[in-house]
């Protein structure tokens, strides 16, 4: 099953991260003067960030995710003003993260939590019993749970991608109280991710077809649902996995010559870039215009590439110093090349 991409992802060519707190009085025109320097040193004109929700910490997910009817108005404004610019939107959040903190957590929140053999509440990132976070079990459940906090930001906020962070990244938990997740037996992380994604998708895209969705890493049963993975895409999976795309990059500050190589790879892989801005302000001229052909390039070429299959370097002898990557369709081959 391969999901489907709007047009306007098909040919965004990347995305950097940034975008002010939208709550400020001053958002936007932050916001678009960040999106002014991002064209201007990458061609780049998609801003991935967190600033539409309040109280930036993860110690009250999801309940920082309800936002006011003030705030909600906020994040519209935002979003429409970088629409209005030329400029895209996403919004991140957090799936796979529950606070203990928040009355939700004694309502609803202990049902959902992952747990261990002894019945002890499983954590994420966080190896300690005094952090506020704990793990919620993905499912149909917990995604109904997730869409209460974050669907009226998606719907009325209006971004132009959902991220989902830790999906396809976080390993796999056995479930020691599948009754209590809906689930038939122990090992079905997989699987429930898969319906998490599934029943999210199904709430927002018939109202919002247009919307874009990632998760934070590859894996060929979520990418079914959602468009892109953030971090871990890499030739050989889009060989094995031809319709499925990841971005190419990291959100990290780089030099400018790792900003340009990973454009170029990303040009040969026929996959969005991922280059945060401020990799290329102090870049050279050249090496800025360079970063803005490969982006500008695959704006026009990505949507036609996406028609055809990645092969690598299947069947091509290139000449030394050249690195070169194949697409096949019906009667037609696509070469693309750096030198």
């Amino acid at each position: 099953k391969t999901p489907h991409t709007p047009a306007w992802l098909q040919a965004i060519g990347g995305l950097s991260v940034g975008g002010p707190d939208m709550h400020t009085p001053d958002a936007v025109e932050r916001g678009l003067a960040e999106l002014e320097t991002a064209r201007r040193v990458s061609g780049i004109s998609l801003l991935h960030g967190a600033g539409w929700f309040s109280f930036n910490t993860e110690c009250w997910y999801p309940l920082q995710y309800r936002l006011t009817a003030d705030h909600l108005r906020n994040a519209r404004t935002y979003t429409d003003a970088l629409r209005a610019a030329g400029g895209r939107s996403s919004f991140y959040t957090n799936p796979l993260m529950l606070s203990r903190a928040t009355p939700d957590y004694e309502l609803w929140g202990r049902d959902l939590a992952t747990v261990d053999s002894k019945g002890r509440v499983q954590f994420t990132e966080h190896n300690t019993h005094h952090h506020p976070m704990c793990l919620p079990y993905p499912g149909a459940a917990w995604a109904r749970r997730y869409l209460q906090a974050v669907e009226g930001a998606v719907l009325a906020g209006k971004p132009d991608m959902l991220y989902m962070d830790q999906l396809g990244a976080v390993p796999a938990h056995l479930d020691f109280a599948p009754d209590r997740h809906g689930h038939r037996h122990f090992g079905e992380w997989t699987r429930g991710s898969s319906e998490f994604l599934g029943t999210v998708t199904d709430a927002l895209l018939p109202v919002r077809p247009d919307l874009g969705t990632f998760i934070e890493c590859p894996n060929p049963a979520l990418q079914q649902t959602v468009n892109l993975s953030y971090y871990g895409t890499n030739r050989v999976l889009r060989y094995v996995f031809p319709t499925y795309y990841g971005l190419v990059g990291s959100v990290d500050v780089v030099s400018p010559e790792q900003a340009l190589a990973t454009a170029q790879e990303a040009l040969l892989t026929g996959e969005p870039v991922t280059i945060h801005y401020a990799s290329l302000v102090k870049a050279t001229a050249e090496q800025q215009q360079a970063v803005r052909e490969i982006v500008a390039l695959k704006q026009t070429t990505d949507p036609t590439l996406r028609r055809a299959r990645f092969r690598d370097a299947e069947g091509l002898v290139p000449s030394e110093g050249v690195e070169t990557t194949v697409f096949d369709r019906t009667n037609t081959r696509y070469i693309a090349y750096v030198n």
